[in-house]
């Protein structure tokens, strides 16, 4: 079976697809692709594949293996190199036991020379290379290594944050909270871990266990904005919460372990992080309901008391916008009436006006020179 690529031109393909393009004698043969943009299959001719990333597999002109154990066999694993370093060395690993035959490519700005080098250490045979578009192609074949997802965990101690109401209507805040507008930095009680990189499990008696595994944002430790949220966000006693974009977990996993009377749907686009809340789930014994999704595409219909995010503004080494303005645009759609929108961003991002675009109510619960915490109610219809 052959899958060569098309000689059409593809004026807004990708460097790296460009590049494989120019030189389409490296895919002659039987293709299974493992993290190429969905977009990129059609003009690469590639009929199969693997995607950890559910918006891509949207975007996909057929249906994209998912999954972090893609069970396949072809002549040549195309892979699209990854971000980070253990992310591309478990596609690696993926790729050298579905073929025998590695084409990887990657732009000149992702690390693809880093990529070359750890290719070459691996290979069992010559090491081909082309370059062009900003970007280089490396072929050869590995040997095959049984994929293992190196995971670490750490500690959140929850009982620093605040956020439990007492009870008040789903998503309302607590009338005795009153949000604070002073520098985040002196709020914090004494001993906060403001910039630790988290505890080591055991350190803390009363604490969150977050599973961490390759590429998942801010990897094996809290990350400073997530801190910033939990340090003012305000749980109902009941209810349906939505913890969108969710990474490791550790907002939704947080409000579960601190209100077990809440009902949480945690999602994530990448499979990668699905599979890490899932595990921090069952370290925790937290019955929360953990989903893939593209935005809010496996909730559709659904509606809840809370929606948070801790959205991501970047996407391989540029930075993203449309994601977090989806989150906002179609939040009111999947709201109660009387719900909360919770949004924590780097305070140079410009989300004030899109909120109240889509809110008749928009709080600045506390804002620093890094940070800003949104919460946003009344949607508009």
């Amino acid at each position: 079976m052959s899958h060569a690529p098309s000689s059409r031109t593809f004026a807004r393909v990708l460097p790296e697809t460009r590049l494989l393009l120019r030189h389409p004698f490296f895919l002659q043969g039987d293709v299974y692709a493992l993290g190429v943009p969905g977009a990129e299959l059609a003009p690469l001719g590639v009929k199969r594949g693997w995607s950890p990333d559910a918006h891509e597999r949207a975007l996909a002109p057929f249906a994209l293996d998912e999954g972090l154990a893609p069970s396949a066999q072809a002549e040549i694993a195309l892979v699209y190199l990854p971000k980070g370093n253990a992310r591309r060395d478990h596609v690696l690993d993926l790729a050298s036991t579905i073929a025998e035959k590695l084409v990887l490519v990657g732009c000149n700005d992702a690390g693809i020379k880093t990529a070359r080098k750890a290719v070459t250490a691996r290979a069992v045979g010559p090491v081909q290379s082309e370059h062009g578009n900003h970007a280089q192609l490396v072929a050869t074949s590995l040997k095959p290594v049984e994929p293992k997802l190196r995971e670490r965990r750490f500690q959140v101690p929850i009982g620093f944050f605040e956020g439990l109401s007492p009870d008040p209507p789903p998503g309302s805040p607590d009338p005795t909270h009153e949000p604070s507008l002073a520098p985040l930095d002196a709020r914090r009680p004494a001993g906060r871990l403001a910039s630790s990189p988290g505890l080591h499990v055991g350190d803390a008696p009363d604490a969150l266990t977050l599973v961490s595994l390759p590429g998942v944002f801010s990897e094996g430790r809290l990350d400073d904005a997530t801190r910033t949220l939990l340090d003012v966000i305000v749980w109902p006693a009941r209810g349906r919460v939505l913890d969108l974009g969710c990474g490791a977990g550790p907002i939704g996993l947080s409000a579960k372990r601190r209100v077990p009377t809440i009902d949480v749907t945690l999602v994530d686009v990448d499979d990668y992080a699905v599979e890490a809340t899932r595990r921090g789930a069952k370290v925790n014994a937290l019955d929360v309901d953990v989903r893939s999704s593209d935005g809010y595409a496996a909730v559709s219909g659904e509606r809840f008391d809370v929606i948070v995010t801790n959205p991501p503004f970047h996407r391989g080494v540029g930075t993203e916008y449309e994601v977090t303005r989806a989150f906002v645009n179609d939040a009111p759609a999947h709201l109660r009436p009387d719900g909360a929108f919770w949004l924590v961003a780097n305070a140079f991002l410009p989300w004030e006006e899109p909120l109240r675009a889509r809110f008749a109510t928009v709080d600045v619960v506390a804002q620093d020179r890094r940070f800003v915490v949104y919460r946003a109610t009344r949607p508009r219809t």
